[in-house]
């Protein structure tokens, strides 16, 4: 007769998380990235992605906002 299998926390949980990605605090995209996927490179993939990249066109990059498995914001220039 088998055991019931044991429980495993690490079986269950997300190893991919949905990151929204802001342009001025609005929503302009998402990215699917590993749970523990680096600050550069989260920012690096966000600025990859065409939709996000028209928004950043031609505006300086005054600060970058990175909440990790949450978002990332970009703080332009209005210009």
């Amino acid at each position: 007769q088998e055991k019931w299998p044991l429980y495993d926390p690490s079986l269950v949980e997300d190893r991919l998380v949905r990151i929204a990605v802001q342009v001025n605090g609005k929503l302009r995209g998402a990215l699917l990235l590993a749970k523990d996927t680096p600050e550069e490179k989260a920012v690096e993939e966000a600025r990859k992605i065409e939709k996000i990249r028209k928004y950043l066109e031609g505006k300086e990059i005054k600060k970058t906002v990175f909440v990790p498995s949450k978002i990332i914001n970009f703080v332009t220039s209005q210009g």
